[in-house]
């Protein structure tokens, strides 16, 4: 053989060799981009200190158990950094769930798209419309016939002005009148007709505006002309001093008057009676909003305007200069996340804020509880109140009558939260009456006999220091937990001057993992800020679990409450106080929180840059609403949404390192790092030999 055969077959090898070689890299290449396609399409890695381009784990908790379809569809116009950030987010429900789908339509530049969208939504209602449609063309059918009434009856009026004989008086300023009127009317009925014929043409019409349209009209010329005029024609007629003649003309005009009100009389109650489409039109009316976001799922449309997505007070608003433009901070998570679980749910759950103090309202005008309640809401509860002892008049301050307790729909959940009772009268306890707070216990031990749950709010009551009896203790004494309310929690702090000072402040960034309402507090801040202890007795059927815990050195539980300088009290001391716990007896559920301020809007909106600024920088104890949502879920039973939530993610946070964690972590400093090193020299070692 020589050597050119030799050297070909040896090309041809080679050949060979990297044609196979480029095959299975190629081969490798595309089946790595199947798999990381089919199962790393959704992973995201998110660097941002808050999560800025993540859903929080209560979102992906709805999303990992949602069952039923939804199309997510953006209708937002604006490029804003703020609005491109939101849109990103929305998007990121496709990742999660194959049961979301995500769409962004521009409704100024995609015309076509957003007509196709409103399309398939007026195709939704299409059944519910047709009454709708049938009552509008039954409307225009008699506009139409009313515009030929009039034709004929402005021929009657023209004959009936030329005649000589008709004299000047009432009769003749009013047929001027009504001449005036109807000369207007053919303009009227060409403007009423183009617009009727402009909304037909629309993508989504407005069906009930030009039902609307119809009825206006129809009223407007039955009301305003034809009564009044028949009435007046009819009296001339038997009256008139004017000539036979006239008389008749009269009449035949009064008859002609009110053969056309009798038609409007048969159609305008039939136009009035129609409530069909009612949904189609509250969507309309919200879609027509500039900017929105739409879910369409299998059984209903939700629309939220992207206005209410974002936060931004009007007290930031005013402080910014001309021509400052303010950043804005996207809620629209916790709203998509809301509507979403109230489209999968049959029933919205009930949540009752009991006023224990006619001194201290719980929702609305100065209330209390107006920011828990405003979170309540976005999550698809529904938030009512209650006052058994009757809303103070405004103008008098003296307590109204008491409205009947709110009464739960079929099969709905209920959460009963009873706030700060206020202690009865001792004047009133010995005429035998025990005041408002004994009502309360009896109503809400009524109702947990019937499977629904309650959340007390308790704490230090100078009242139950004198002795005065407590009605929410006899309650709670049946599940084993005594508040002891004639206690104040406080801890020595160093103040300025190496001196001392009692504080009734309580921190809490460390949360028990008994129950998942504290499991996914992990790392956020709380606060407590006037607790008293919770003893727990075990009782037998009685699950009790321990919600929240005052820990830290030289705590003691003061008991003078009236006393101005109180000092540490070794006796009363312990390193931990527990002052929330949560309870449950086969099924049934109740919480105690043994502090009257936790919940409230002085904590709650209490932000990073002082009072109030919690919707404008984030919370400075983001725990403490985490830890009423949380609980208002857990006493629904609503356990699978107990997650850390959007809001949670306002601010940085660090989780709690657990045991296993700490192992972890000290044996790759102890002994990973040096066997890394170890293996790298051995390596390098090696290496050198064979050079």
């Amino acid at each position: 053989m020589s050597n050119t055969d030799t050297q070909n077959s040896r090309r041809f090898k080679y050949g060979i060799n990297v044609t196979i070689s480029v095959v299975i890299v190629l081969a490798i290449v595309v089946i790595l981009n199947i798999i990381s396609y089919k199962r790393l399409a959704h992973l995201r890695l998110d660097m941002t200190a808050t999560r800025l381009y993540s859903l929080s784990d209560q979102t992906q908790k709805l999303l990992g158990k949602l069952e039923k379809d939804v199309q997510i569809v953006t209708l937002i116009s604006q490029n804003a950094e703020e609005f491109n950030k939101a849109k990103d987010l929305i998007s990121e429900y496709d990742n999660y769930s194959s049961h979301i789908t995500v769409q962004h339509i521009d409704p100024v530049r995609q015309l076509s798209r957003v007509e196709q969208f409103y399309g398939t939504i007026k195709a939704r209602y299409a059944d519910t419309l047709k009454p709708l449609e049938a009552a509008i063309q039954q409307g225009r059918e008699q506009v139409n016939r009313m515009s030929q009434d009039i034709a004929q009856q402005r021929k009657l009026m023209a004959a009936l002005m030329e005649n000589k004989a008709f004299t000047d008086g009432q009769e003749k300023q009013l047929v001027e009148q009504v001449v005036r009127s109807f000369a207007r009317a053919e303009d009227q009925f060409k403007q009423t007709n183009e617009q009727l014929d402009n909304v037909n043409d629309s993508a989504l019409p407005d069906y009930s505006g030009s039902l609307e349209l119809i009825k206006s009209l129809l009223a407007q010329f039955d009301e305003k002309v034809y009564a009044v005029a028949v009435d007046y024609l009819s009296r001339y007629s038997q009256n008139s001093t004017q000539p036979a003649s006239v008389k008749e003309a009269l009449l035949e005009l009064a008859d002609s008057f009110k053969a056309t009100r009798q038609n409007i009389g048969k159609v305008l109650p039939l136009l009035r009676s129609i409530k069909a489409g009612e949904e189609y039109t509250k969507i309309t009316q919200q879609i027509s909003k500039p900017d929105s976001v739409v879910l369409v799922g299998e059984d209903q449309i939700r629309v939220i305007n992207l206005l209410d997505m974002f936060r931004l007070p009007e007290q930031q608003q005013q402080q910014m200069q001309q021509g400052q433009r303010p950043e804005l901070q996207f809620l629209g998570e916790e709203k998509i996340t809301g509507n979403l679980l109230a489209m999968s749910m049959d029933t919205q759950p009930l949540v009752v804020f009991i006023q224990g103090s006619p001194r201290m309202p719980v929702l609305g005008y100065q209330g209390q509880y107006n920011a828990v309640a405003e979170r309540l809401k976005n999550l698809n509860f529904e938030v009512k109140d209650w006052s058994p002892q009757g809303r103070p008049d405004p103008r008098t301050g003296q307590p109204g009558q008491p409205a009947p307790p709110p009464t739960p729909k079929d099969g709905q959940s209920v959460v009963w939260i009873v706030t700060p009772i206020e202690p009865a009268n001792p004047m009133m306890m010995q005429m035998g009456q025990m005041g408002g707070g004994q009502q309360i216990v009896d109503h809400v031990r009524s109702r947990m006999e019937q499977g629904e749950a309650v959340l007390f709010m308790s704490g230090p009551n100078p009242a139950a220091a004198m002795g005065m009896p407590d009605p929410v203790a006899g309650l709670l004494s049946d599940w084993g937990i005594n508040v002891k309310s004639a206690s104040l929690i406080m801890s020595e702090v160093t103040v300025s001057s190496r001196q001392t000072a009692a504080d009734p402040t309580i921190r809490v960034s460390s949360w028990p993992n008994e129950l998942s309402i504290t499991q996914a507090l992990s790392g956020n801040a709380g606060i407590f800020a006037s607790a008293s202890p919770i003893d727990i007795e075990k009782k037998d059927g009685i699950e009790t679990y321990t919600l929240a815990l005052a820990k830290g050195a030289r705590m003691w539980a003061q008991e003078d409450l009236q006393d101005q300088k109180p000092k540490y009290d070794a006796e009363k001391a312990s390193e931990q106080f527990t002052v929330a716990v949560a309870a449950d007896q086969n099924g049934k559920r109740l919480a105690v929180f043994a502090d009257p301020m936790w919940a409230t809007d002085q904590i709650v909106n209490y932000g990073l840059l002082g009072p109030g600024t919690a919707p404008m920088v984030g919370a400075a104890f983001p725990a403490n609403p985490e830890l009423f949502v949380n609980s208002m879920f857990w006493l629904s039973n609503m356990d699978e949404m107990i997650a850390a939530s959007a809001r949670s993610q306002d601010i940085r946070r660090i989780g709690d390192v657990t045991t296993a964690q700490m192992i972890g972590i000290r044996w790759t400093v102890l002994a990973g790092l040096p066997l890394a090193i170890f293996a790298i020299g051995i390596i390098v070692g090696l290496k050198r030999r064979k050079a």
